[in-house]
C-alpha cells in the first residue's frame, strides 16, 4: 500500500506546510530496484483547482486522483510569501551554523550569496558600533506616558518617533544593522529586528534615564522584574493614580520584547553585534565602550 500525502507550501519538512489531503493506493506489488510502479502528477487548471493523480507505469491507466479546490489551498499570496521567506531563513540559519560545511551544501537562496556570508562573518561589526545618539533625551518620570503612546504592538518603532523622544538618529541605527548584512534576510526579518532594536534602545532608555534604581532589566528574572514592577507602581500611584496603569504597559512591553528578542537572537549573534540586544542598544547608545 501506498499512502500520498498533498501539501502546499515552502517548507523542507512536510509537517510546517499546509495539508491539503491525501490518497492510498493498495494491492501495489514490490517494485524492483531503479524502477517505480506509478507516477504521481499534479495539475491545476484554469479554476485553480488541483488535481493529484496516480497513473500505473506498467498500464498507462490511471489509478486513483484526487481534485483540491481553490478554497481548501486557504493560502493568500502574503502568506506564500511569507512562508518562502521564512523557508529561505531557515536555510540560511543551517548554512550559518555549518559553515565550514558549505561546500557541501546547496546552493544559496536566492540573494543570499557566498560573498555575503564571507562579509558577515568578517565585518567584526560588534567592536565597533557606531554611537546613534544626537542629543540627550528629555525623559523624566512624568514624560512616561509620552514615551508609550508612540507605540505600536506594544513595541516602539525605528523611525522619527523614536528620534523625537529619545534624541537618537534611527537611520544610522538602521544603517548599521544593514551594512552588517541584515537585508540579506529579508524584509519580515528585517522588519522585526528593527522593532527589537528600538524597543531595547527605549527600555534601555527608561532604564538609564528616568528610574534606574527601579529597572534591574533582568529579563531572565520574573522575580526581579516582578519587584520592579512593584516599586515602580508605588512610586507612580504616589504621583497620580493615573500613571500607575503604566505598569501594565511596561509589563506587556517586556513580555512582547522578550519573545521577539528570544526568536532573533541567532540574527544579533550573527552580525557579531553582539550576545543579545541589550548590549547592541547599549553599545549604539554610548552606555558601553566595546
Amino acid at each position: 500500500m501506498a499512502d500520498i500525502h498533498v501539501y502546499e507550501g515552502c517548507y523542507k519538512e512536510a509537517k510546517n506546510n499546509n495539508f491539503l489531503g491525501h490518497l492510498q493506493i493498495e494491492n501495489l506489488g514490490a517494485s524492483s530496484p531503479g524502477r517505480s510502479w506509478v507516477t504521481v502528477t499534479m495539475e491545476v487548471d484554469e479554476n485553480n483547482v488541483l488535481t493529484v493523480a496516480v497513473k500505473d507505469n506498467q498500464s498507462g491507466t490511471e489509478l486513483i486522483s484526487v481534485t483540491i479546490d481553490k478554497e481548501k489551498r486557504n493560502l493568500s499570496k502574503e502568506q506564500v510569501e511569507n512562508m518562502a521567506e521564512s523557508a529561505d531563513i531557515e536555510d540560511y540559519k543551517s548554512l550559518i551554523m555549518t559553515s565550514g560545511m558549505r561546500s557541501k551544501l546547496p546552493s544559496l537562496p536566492s540573494g543570499l550569496t557566498e560573498k555575503t556570508l564571507d562579509d558577515i562573518n568578517s565585518y567584526g561589526i560588534g567592536t565597533s558600533v557606531i554611537n546613534i545618539r544626537k542629543r540627550s533625551p528629555n525623559l523624566s518620570l512624568s514624560s512616561l506616558r509620552s514615551v508609550f503612546s508612540i507605540q505600536q504592538n506594544s513595541l516602539w518603532k525605528l523611525d522619527e518617533s523614536l528620534d523625537e523622544m529619545f534624541g537618537i538618529d534611527s537611520k544610522k541605527c538602521k544603517d548599521i544593522l544593514q551594512k552588517a548584512g541584515l537585508s540579506s534576510l529579508g524584509k519580515q526579518v528585517t522588519s522585526e529586528v528593527f522593532d527589537i532594536l528600538s524597543s531595547a534602545i527605549a527600555l534601555l532608555f527608561m532604564y538609564k534615564t528616568i528610574v534606574p534604581e527601579l529597572f534591574p532589566l533582568d529579563f531572565s528574572n520574573p522575580n526581579t522584574m516582578e519587584t520592579a514592577y512593584t516599586m515602580v507602581k508605588e512610586r507612580l500611584e504616589g504621583m497620580s493614580s493615573e500613571n500607575a496603569s503604566l505598569v501594565e504597559s511596561l509589563r506587556s512591553s517586556v513580555v512582547v520584547y522578550t519573545a521577539k528578542r528570544q526568536k532573533y537572537n541567532w540574527v544579533c549573534s550573527m552580525l557579531e553585534l553582539g550576545h543579545s540586544w541589550e548590549v547592541v542598544a547599549s553599545k549604539m547608545l554610548g552606555y558601553t565602550s566595546s
